[in-house]
């Protein structure tokens, strides 16, 4: 004669799975979650954008990173990846979303220099460490990671000495690298920062040219600026560098690379 489970018991088992099974489905977070099997948009052309190509993942690509939280706060995708200077600025104007807790990938800046100006290549190269290891370096590293960037107005400036051209493309609105801001009326941000205080200590006076990302990339393969900064990815370099069209300095400055997620109901702002 088979053995039989009393009905209390059984009640109680099926009870326990019961209440696992919802709570598998309600009560896992976004951050507990795979992020490989969310589907993710990208601001066309960022960091995230190569790197997750890179992986083999497909990703929804935006022209601008307000098309992706749009589309995001409307269920369109689950996640928005971005750079994690950038996300504050976001979730500033968003409090519905934060930021998963663990990175995704990483990414490093880089500043592209005209050809024929190796010349002043060595001289970033030598001033990255440098600054990053100062007290000037540290201090914009850490307004840079705030929920609000607030630059430095008082950073010195050459009135004579040889001019380097830099430019620069404020219109891509890409807060804290570069941007245009209309209290001081001019280009702020932590690329502006960097370039004024190496050409503080190398004695340049700075001719600033604000254009497009494309006529920038142009202006200075050609030799009409010696400078190219706006958040320039490490991945553009094995192609800058099999081109010839430019030369690309070392990393100046690590990203890591992190999704934006809908916070959780009841989660706090």
């Amino acid at each position: 004669m088979k053995n039989k489970m009393p009905r209390k018991a059984l009640r109680a088992l099926l009870a326990v799975l019961v209440a696992g099974c919802l709570c598998g489905i309600g009560c896992a977070s976004a951050s507990q979650t795979d992020w490989r099997a969310l589907s993710i948009g990208v601001p066309l052309g960022w960091s995230a954008d190569h790197f997750l190509t890179a992986q083999g993942l497909q990703v929804y690509r935006y022209d601008i990173p307000s098309q992706g939280v749009i589309a995001m706060q409307f269920g369109y995708i689950d996640a928005l990846a971005v750079d994690d200077l950038y996300a504050p600025s976001v979730i500033q104007e968003f409090p519905q979303f934060t930021v998963m807790e663990e990175p995704i990938g990483s990414d490093s800046l880089v500043v592209q220099v005209t050809p024929t100006r190796q010349d002043l290549l060595e001289q970033i190269n030598a001033f990255i460490p440098e600054f990053w290891a100062s007290e000037e370096g540290q201090e914009l590293s850490a307004r840079a990671h705030a929920q609000a960037f607030t630059p430095n107005t008082d950073i010195p400036q050459h009135e004579d000495g040889p001019v380097i051209r830099v430019t620069l493309d404020t219109g891509l609105g890409h807060t804290p690298f570069v941007y245009y801001d209309f209290v001081t009326d001019s280009p702020q941000g932590l690329d502006v920062e960097f370039i004024k205080h190496f050409a503080w200590t190398y004695g340049y006076r700075i001719q600033w040219a604000d254009s497009g990302w494309t006529a920038c990339a142009m202006s200075v393969s050609k030799g009409r600026a010696d400078i190219y900064i706006c958040a320039i990815s490490q991945y553009y370099v094995k192609e800058m560098s099999n081109t010839g069209a430019c030369l690309c300095s070392d990393p100046y400055y690590d990203l890591d690379l992190v999704l934006l997620i809908p916070k959780e109901e009841g989660e706090g702002t």
